[in-house]
């Protein structure tokens, strides 16, 4: 569970918090918006979560409600539009690329949270890679189920820590 927020800019404008949900036409969790009224650009501590489908994934900050900073939600939001599916907006980043995201495509009023891999599904064919055939730019992108809402997904976040044994340094590869 987040027990704190490192890194934390001050929101300059609550009211970009509404400007984003009528630009997008949805409804923010009440909880997400008490933590970026709070927390607004932060970085949680903890900082990691599980996906269903993988574990140790960073939540490296949330994005920024401050709508003249490079990196704000709606700036992050048109970098990656055309490749995200409808009614899925990111709120966070990873520090890979890819993003933490509400997905409103089953309920328009209750998101669940996803995680959005930036990196292009692949088959191989004949020894060569190949993006699958698909109608939108979308579904070439993995989508990762991490919770039923915000709240859940803030309890699920951990700290990981990655260390070595001795066993592992001894049969480690040098490349």
């Amino acid at each position: 569970m987040v027990n704190k927020w490192k890194n934390v800019k001050a929101l300059k404008n609550t009211e970009s918090i509404k400007q984003v949900e009528e630009v997008w036409n949805i409804k923010f969790p009440e909880s997400y918006i008490n933590v970026v009224l709070k927390s607004n650009a932060g970085v949680p501590d903890p900082n990691a979560f599980d996906t269903d489908l993988s574990k140790g994934k960073y939540f490296a900050e949330l994005l920024s409600f401050n709508l003249d900073a490079k990196n704000s939600i709606l700036n992050e939001y048109g970098l990656i539009s055309n490749q995200l599916p409808a009614d899925v907006f990111p709120f966070a980043a990873d520090p890979g690329g890819n993003y933490i995201c509400f997905d409103y495509r089953k309920d328009k009023i209750k998101p669940t949270v996803i995680f959005w891999n930036h990196e292009e599904r692949f088959e191989i064919e004949d020894d060569q890679l190949v993006n699958p055939d698909v109608e939108n730019e979308s579904e070439l992108h993995v989508i990762e189920n991490v919770a039923d809402n915000f709240d859940k997904f803030l309890e699920k976040v951990y700290n990981y820590s990655f260390s070595f044994d001795d066993d592992d340094i001894e049969n480690a590869v040098i490349l």
